[in-house]
């Protein structure tokens, strides 16, 4: 199955009408336009492997014997999630008062914008589900939990060492994975689950609290780490594996104030993602950037054979996009945390290939059986686009307003671990 980026979608766009809702969904967001898209394979989900580790080889005379190894491919599944708006408007002002502007045509492109908006946003920091820990004796020391990629509704349990002081994670309350040192306070560190260790959460641990709770292990609803199904799909930002993750310090945890940003913390990143296709980062950090290669900026007008809006900032040839879809709010991009100033983070992202291995992407489906069709000529593969928009008409008997809706239907995936590294705490 080819994939596509939208911008290669929307030029094969056959309707003006298509054009424009496109337009408006990607506009203002160079990093969204590239974006590779996929068709969606069918089914109520789909199963890929994250590459993790690769296959050892070695060296050998010819009378040695060989030894086998397989490489790590993490498994991950993923469901459609839906993005809608729905809007209604008086037919009065798409008619007599329209004047020179045509107010159809000024609601599908609003409604793009606005649906274009909240899935970019979605796709860079969707899903970062966090559990608040209430202040009880069975959770003495816990602040907040947040899920790594692939958790779905029900418990994660936790058991606490008092005496040994260490934390442990499972999903079936029996088989628990490796300790975790709490013996000082933890902010966002990584506990793999003892059932599944593809799966993790980052966790805050306040160790002067657990030290008059004695031992505990969760083992209902009432804990707090009841866990819900969420509405969005797991964003580019929720998929960093936390080897991939470091602080702004690019040692230790830093400080609620934070780290400033550092070309240091670029070439870290480039380190860990060779071949990176992009850094994304928030539009302050951004500016601070800028400032760090006064005077000898990188510029980029081109970037993956598309003509940029704008000449971009630029670090060794790779483009530095910001987004507002990078949160400035606290630690690990999560709002809900005390911290003397809100940080930002830097992320280094390497997209999937022709094939799709190798890096981030996007499936979607189209359900509309009006669902434009696009060929591709080279090699006969087709695509659905993105967004479907739909004319319902006065659906109303109390009402005379004119309904539409548009909708999309996305799943961000990474296949491989090391295609995609974070910075986190930078304060600027």
């Amino acid at each position: 199955m080819a994939i596509y980026t939208w911008a290669e979608a929307i030029k094969l766009a056959p309707t003006k009408l298509d054009q424009m809702i496109h337009y408006g969904a990607m506009e203002y967001d160079p990093m969204f336009l590239g974006l590779p898209f996929q068709n969606w394979p069918g089914g109520q989900s789909v199963t890929w492997y994250q590459t993790h580790t690769l296959p050892t080889t070695s060296w050998r005379t010819v009378t040695d014997a060989m030894t086998s190894t397989a490489p790590t491919r993490l498994p991950r599944v993923g469901s459609l999630k839906e993005a809608y708006t729905q809007m209604q408007v008086p037919p009065l002002h798409e008619g007599a008062v329209s004047g020179s502007v045509n107010q159809y045509a000024a609601n599908i492109r609003d409604m793009s914008r606005s649906i274009g908006k909240e899935v970019r946003q979605t796709i860079i920091d969707g899903h970062t589900n966090t559990v608040a820990i209430g202040a009880t004796a069975a959770t003495k020391g816990v602040d907040k939990v947040v899920l790594g990629p692939g958790f779905a509704a029900g418990l994660v349990y936790l058991k606490f060492d008092d005496t040994a002081d260490t934390i442990q994670l499972s999903t079936d309350g029996t088989t628990y994975g490796t300790a975790v040192d709490v013996s000082s306070d933890l902010k966002g560190v990584a506990v793999y689950d003892g059932v599944d260790t593809t799966k993790y959460i980052y966790l805050w641990f306040d160790f002067s609290d657990s030290d008059t709770g004695g031992d505990w292990t969760t083992t209902n609803a009432a804990t707090g780490l009841t866990l819900t199904s969420s509405k969005e799909p797991d964003g580019l930002l929720t998929y960093v594996y936390p080897s991939q993750r470091v602080d702004g310090t690019l040692t230790g945890a830093p400080s609620n104030a934070g780290d400033a940003a550092a070309l240091a913390q670029l070439d870290w990143l480039l380190d860990m993602v060779p071949g990176a296709d992009f850094f994304i980062t928030s539009k302050r950090t951004r500016r601070a950037i800028k400032s760090l290669l006064s005077g000898s900026a990188d510029i980029v007008d081109h970037w993956k054979g598309m003509k940029l809006a704008r000449n971009q900032l630029a670090y060794e040839g790779i483009p530095i996009f910001a987004s507002s879809g990078v949160p400035i709010t606290g630690e690990h991009y999560v709002a809900g945390t005390a911290t003397a100033t809100a940080l930002s983070s830097i992320s280094a992202v390497r997209m999937a290939n022709g094939d799709g291995e190798g890096g981030f992407m996007c499936y979607n489906w189209n359900e509309g059986p009006a669902a434009t069709m696009i060929t591709d000529e080279g090699n006969e593969q087709k695509i659905r686009l993105p967004i479907y928009s739909r004319d319902l008409g006065e659906v109303s008997t109390t009402l005379t307003d004119h309904f539409y809706r548009m909708t999309g239907h996305f799943c961000p995936v990474l296949k491989n671990t090391q295609a995609m590294a974070t910075v986190w705490g930078i304060n600027n």
